[in-house]
Parts: C-alpha cells; structure tokens; sequence
C-alpha cells in the first residue's frame, strides 16, 4: 500500500452480493502484517491481506457460486462504522478464481 494511511488495525467491510439478495460480508484488515511483527500487534479475528509474488496484495473477499445466477455480482468495500479516516487506496483490479472441491 503506497502512500496508505488509516488502514494499520482498522477493520473494513468487504461484501459480495448476489443480485441484490444473497450477500457475503466479512471484516477485514487491509494493512499487511510486516515481516516481524507480532501477534500482539494483530487485531484477533481479522484476515489480512498476503503479498503476491509480484508485490501486490491480496485477500479474500468471500464465496460464490455461479449455479443458478444469471445476472450481475456486485462487490465492495466499506468502512463507515468507525469513522476513521483513510486514504491510499488503490484496487488494479479483482480476481475471480475457481475453487477446486477435493
């Protein structure tokens, strides 16, 4: 995160829905955990993001599957609750990946 600010241990609100009705949402903690850092430092229960090969990073937004869905998905990312200011942020794009059932 270039240039990031207020994301450090502030939870967001990362959704997926499904055509209006069928809504995923977790909270989030966009701020990456440095190498060294330890657990004390961390917010219990939240997911952080993993660096990728290529120095992005990434985290997982939710689960959905297409059987059935015919229109569109819409995905977002909020933080309103808090009222902590943020700025920074910067999204090349959204990946969406198939999950192999073993």
């Amino acid at each position: 995160m270039l240039d990031a600010y207020g994301f450090r241990n502030h939870s967001v609100e990362l959704s997926v829905d499904f055509d209006g009705d069928h809504a995923s949402t977790k909270n989030v903690c966009l701020h990456p955990i440095e190498e060294g850092s330890s657990n004390e430092e961390r917010v219990a229960g939240l997911q952080y993001p993993s660096v990728r090969s290529d120095g992005w990073l990434e985290i997982e937004m939710g689960e959905l599957s297409n059987i059935g869905l015919e229109n569109e998905v819409q995905m977002s990312v909020m933080e309103v609750k808090d009222g902590h200011w943020k700025s920074g942020l910067c999204v090349e794009g959204i990946e969406v990946r198939p999950k192999y059932e073993s």
